[in-house]
């Protein structure tokens, strides 16, 4: 139970990791443009 758990929050802080730095990249690509 409790690896499951921890399991299930290793996969969200790494999805909201990814959605963070995603988000960045978006932001410095819009800079590039304009």
């Amino acid at each position: 139970m409790l690896t499951i758990t921890s399991y299930i929050a290793l996969i969200s802080v790494a999805f909201v990791v990814t959605l963070i730095l995603s988000y960045l990249g978006l932001l410095k690509g819009i800079k590039l443009v304009f």
